[in-house]
This record gives C-alpha cells, sequence and structure tokens, in this order.
C-alpha cells in the first residue's frame, strides 16, 4: 500500500503547483481509506452489538425454559403421588369390594 511520502522527490520540470496536487492526491486517498475503515469498524461494533443482543435474548429464552421444564417436573412428580394414593385407594377398595363378594356368596349358599 502507498503512503504519504514527507517528502516528495524533486524531479526536473516540477513546480510547487503539481507537488502539491499530488500531496492532496495522496492524502484525499489516505482519507477515503481512513474513513472506509472507520465505516467496517462501525459496521463491525453494529454486528457485535447484535450478536450480544441475540445471545441475551437466547439466554433469557433458555431461563424461562428451564424454569417452566422445573415447574412442570414438580407438575409431573405431584401428578405420580396423587395417581399412587388413587392406586392404593383403588387397591383397598377391590379388596373390600371381594370381601363383599365373598360374604355375598357365602350369604347365597346358605
Amino acid at each position: 500500500s502507498s503512503g504519504i511520502n514527507a517528502e516528495l522527490p524533486l524531479r526536473p520540470g516540477d513546480d510547487c503547483q503539481s507537488r502539491a496536487q499530488e500531496a492532496e492526491e495522496q492524502l484525499n486517498n489516505q482519507q477515503e481509506i481512513i474513513e472506509k475503515l472507520e465505516n467496517d469498524l462501525k459496521a463491525a461494533h453494529q454486528k457485535l452489538s447484535l450478536t450480544e443482543d441475540e445471545l441475551d435474548k437466547a439466554e433469557t429464552s433458555v431461563q424461562e425454559l428451564t424454569t417452566r421444564a422445573e415447574t412442570a417436573e414438580k407438575a409431573a412428580e405431584e401428578a405420580e403421588r396423587t395417581m399412587k394414593v388413587f392406586e392404593e385407594s383403588l387397591y383397598k377398595e377391590q379388596a373390600k369390594c371381594e370381601e363383599f363378594e365373598t360374604d355375598l356368596t357365602a350369604l347365597e349358599v346358605s
């Protein structure tokens, strides 16, 4: 890449105006390069900011999903405990029914 020459070499036939014009062109070229780099840097910062926002949203979403999963797991455990209580009641009722059937059969036989 071409840089700004601190001293432009003197050439036969050069005058101050043409040398100043060359220096101004070099300066303009360098300013365009700097402006492009600044724009690229600004775009990179904007992209980074968007990425950070997306990361924050994803973390929030993961936290919400984790909380929902924990809540659902607790509800499932409670439902399982309730089902066991109903099963125990059902077994007791079945045992009572079997006793009644036995008693009824005994009464019918006698």
